[in-house]
């Protein structure tokens, strides 16, 4: 499991402990130094590396230090490494990727304001033709991500349904759960789940719709409708 699927609880849980770690090494560097310093003097090691956890009432952890992503990259160092390196250094360098991170997304983001400036500037221009501008926005709708939740056809009295989901391109997306999908994977699945549903009812004999079709054709006025009763028969 990585960290990213940690639940809240499992976050804080990760972050209390990582925070104790920090603390019991701080307090095993500070009393190694004492030792070193006055030879004669009586140092009681767990009280000095356990002392602040086991306290009766210690102070309680920022939950946002200790759930944070700073947290989580603490979690990742093993245990030598947070020997060796103090806590500044650890926040040094966690800083300095942080800035190294947000430069990147920020020239990623001002790479694709030129581009969207020069699209624009090129349809303004009449360099662009209506054709390509109908397939661009066609594709920019199809793309835009949007929530679905999935709710297959109930097939018996009780609202039971036939399956535990959509199963589409060896994925399933389980009935009753929201995703987020693209726009055009949301016009499939509900065409799907429509015909699935016409196809229920033409197997209990309620699809009325299907009916009038059928005997439309049997009549020969395909295109005429034809009034039925609830039960099906001619009205």
């Amino acid at each position: 499991m990585s960290f990213k699927d940690f639940t809240p609880e499992q976050r804080k849980a990760a972050g209390v402990k990582a925070a104790a770690t920090r603390r019991a090494n701080a307090a095993l560097r500070s009393g190694s130094s004492r030792g070193a310093a006055g030879a004669g003097d009586e140092i009681a090691l767990p009280e000095i590396v356990y002392g602040e956890i086991l306290a009766d009432d210690p102070p309680a952890p920022s939950v946002e230090e200790d759930t944070g992503p700073y947290a989580l990259f603490l979690l990742a160092l093993d245990d030598e490494t947070k020997r060796l390196l103090s806590d500044a250094e650890l926040r040094e360098i966690y800083a300095a990727q942080v800035a190294k991170a947000f430069a990147e997304k920020k020239a990623a983001k001002k790479k694709s304001a030129t581009e969207q400036a020069a699209h624009a500037a090129r349809m303004e221009a009449g360099l662009v033709p209506m054709a390509a501008r109908a397939e661009m926005e066609t594709a920019k709708r199809n793309a835009e991500l949007v929530r679905w939740t999935c709710e297959l056809p109930p097939v018996g009295d009780q609202g039971e349904v036939a399956d535990i989901g959509l199963r589409i391109d060896q994925k399933i997306y389980l009935h009753g759960h929201t995703y987020t999908i693209p726009r055009a994977k949301l016009d499939s699945f509900r065409e799907m789940i429509y015909r699935a549903g016409q196809h229920e009812l033409t197997f209990k004999g309620q699809n009325t719709r299907q009916r009038q079709w059928l005997l439309g054709r049997a009549l020969g006025t395909v295109d005429r409708h034809i009034p039925l009763n609830e039960d099906g028969s001619l009205a």
